[in-house]
């Protein structure tokens, strides 16, 4: 995983947009997806199927975050009394959607062109350069929403169209760096945001404004390496009172020409973060330290990063020796916030953050190989590995305390050619 050149993901809110990924294994066809639990027999010290248990209600988090930008979409008609005269357990719908399969259709470019779930269906639609121009939303046959995608001629994302029943809801503009710039919502400027770069072309301001009121300025300083060494924020343009609980210092430590070292001091509370780099910039090893009065610093939780055949485990271990760890096909930004510290919650509440949390972020996460929890004598607690196979499909096997206890099989059918 590389650090984040800005981390401004926080507060601007750009839209979803599905990955637009060509299947390897369909094209020009209807697949049926499902996930079956069954049992987990051993034989000769090897784990295979059991008996048929159930099917699992699972929805993809590339598709349930189809379903929560559709239902916010979907949310705004209720102030329009558009509901009027749509029943209103339509729209209670969004909260209860449980589905145990889902039907994908492929073009022959083996881009996905729609997606049946439960009572939901999402409809893409792109262009000459394979890039999403569109997505349509439909839960029963009702209460339709699209969301339009406009390039500019570098084929670079310029503008977000976001349209309800009743018309035009939101529009997002983007400058020629791909940056948002104005959110446009019911025909005014709702948030504008201004980008001020240095002669490197790194940004060193971004101020931000709502409602064409001034809300907060961030501010931005580099070493002679591009890294930075500095983030503050400013918030009423006429007092410029730096808040300190939003300001950050990075000290970069080099080693044979290449950033070695990061440590970053929270002015908010005191607390800092040490991150160490390998040659080729990926992190290696995280500390986080907590300031306590009068005591000083204490270790809070320390990550290691290793990176081979085009993997990436990640380690997690806290002060008290509780461990967790994931391997990925790659860990990005968001693969690492599924491992929170295991300071945030206590021993009794583990199977709860397991079961709960991660349930739908890394479960059924074609990116994962392995997840897996251990107490402080090194014991497994829950652990899971993930086999992927042909057509799409996988095998997941459930350990608890170091024993195989179940199977999950992700299963793909072709229904329509």
């Amino acid at each position: 995983m590389r650090i984040k050149k800005h981390g401004l993901e926080y507060y601007l809110k750009t839209p979803y947009t599905p990955k637009v990924e060509p299947n390897l294994f369909f094209a020009d066809k209807k697949v049926k997806t499902s996930y079956k639990e069954y049992e987990a027999l051993i034989d000769n010290n090897s784990v295979r199927l059991g008996k048929f248990n159930n099917n699992t209600a699972v929805i993809p988090e590339d598709i349930s975050s189809l379903i929560e930008e559709y239902r916010d979409m979907a949310g705004e008609l209720r102030y329009k009394d558009f509901f009027d005269e749509i029943p209103e357990t339509l729209y209670d719908n969004f909260r209860d959607c449980e589905c145990f399969c889902f039907i994908t259709t492929y073009n022959e470019q083996r881009l996905v062109t729609s997606y049946e779930v439960d009572d939901f269906v999402f409809v893409f639609k792109y262009n000459e350069q394979q890039q999403l121009t569109e997505w349509t939303a439909t839960i029963s046959g009702q209460i339709p929403c699209t969301r339009n995608y406009l390039y500019n001629k570098k084929g670079l994302l310029c503008k977000i169209i976001d349209k309800l029943p009743t018309g035009i809801f939101k529009e997002y503009l983007y400058d020629e760096k791909g940056d948002m710039v104005v959110v446009i919502e019911n025909g005014e400027n709702s948030e504008e945001y201004k980008y001020k770069y240095n002669s490197k072309g790194e940004l060193i301001s971004l101020k931000c404004y709502r409602n064409e009121k001034f809300m907060q300025e961030d501010l931005f300083l580099y070493d002679e390496r591009g890294n930075k060494t500095l983030f503050c924020s400013f918030g009423e343009e006429n007092e410029k009172d730096e808040r300190e609980n939003e300001r950050k210092v990075f000290i970069n430590s080099y080693q044979n020409g290449h950033l070695d070292k990061q440590e970053i001091l929270y002015y908010e509370n005191g607390d800092k973060e040490f991150l160490f780099f390998d040659e080729q910039g990926k992190i290696i090893k995280k500390q986080y330290f907590e300031i306590k009065h009068y005591r000083g610093f204490e270790l809070l939780n320390t990550v290691y990063y290793k990176y081979f055949d085009g993997k990436a485990e990640r380690t997690d271990i806290d002060k008290n020796l509780y461990k967790e760890v994931i391997v990925c096909k790659d860990i990005t930004c968001k693969e690492d916030s599924y491992c929170g510290r295991w300071s945030t919650f206590g021993r009794s509440s583990i199977d709860i953050e397991y079961n709960g949390r991660k349930y739908n972020s890394i479960l059924f996460s074609d990116n994962i190989f392995s997840y897996a929890i251990y107490d402080k004598e090194g014991n497994e607690i829950r652990k899971f590995v993930r086999s992927y196979l042909t057509n799409g499909e996988s095998e997941t096997i459930f350990y608890k305390n170091g024993t195989p206890d179940y199977i999950v099989r992700k299963e793909c059918s072709v229904v329509e050619n």
